[in-house]
């Protein structure tokens, strides 16, 4: 569960970051990102420098709560970036922003390149364990020929152990 949530969260972060590239490829891209950025946290960070200058530390203390409050990792960018793409496809009507049909076959190709990377992690977890049961067998099979050996005084080979 840990690993699949650690594997989510940095393809996420992947795809983010691939969505916010696409933005700096035009104009009106950076455009429609400075001007969602600065919706949602660009007051927050006039409010801290404003609270820095003039001392003021209702200002700052505010700032600095919205700040950490936007910081995680799903709310902030999720809504700039989708609000950045919006202000890019529908105000600014620029043809080179992604499609909803582009950013649909984006994520499936992500998703199952995560699925087909867990698949082969699950594989080789199992290979691992398997071999090392069967290394575990092999030295309980050598105890019990030495004990074997030991409590007849004779010794047997056996082929493959040695």
């Amino acid at each position: 569960m840990i690993r699949w949530l650690i594997s989510y969260l940095i393809t996420f972060f992947k795809g983010i970051w691939q969505f916010i590239k696409r933005f700096f490829t035009s104009w009106k891209g950076i455009v429609s990102f400075i001007i969602s950025f600065s919706l949602y946290v660009g007051w927050a960070i006039a409010f801290v420098v404003i609270g820095i200058i003039f001392g003021n530390a209702w200002l700052y203390s505010t700032g600095t709560t919205v700040v950490l409050f936007w910081a995680g990792p799903l709310p902030m960018w999720l809504l700039i970036v989708s609000t950045a793409l919006v202000l890019q496809r529908y105000v600014f009507r620029d043809k080179k922003s992604m499609g909803w049909k582009d950013i649909k076959a984006y994520w499936k190709d992500e998703i199952r390149k995560e699925k087909e990377k867990s698949r082969l992690a699950r594989e080789k977890r199992k290979i691992k364990r398997e071999l090392r049961a069967k290394i575990k067998q092999e030295k309980k099979l050598k105890k019990l020929i030495a004990k074997y050996n030991k409590q007849k005084g004779k010794e047997y080979i056996v082929y493959g152990l040695e």
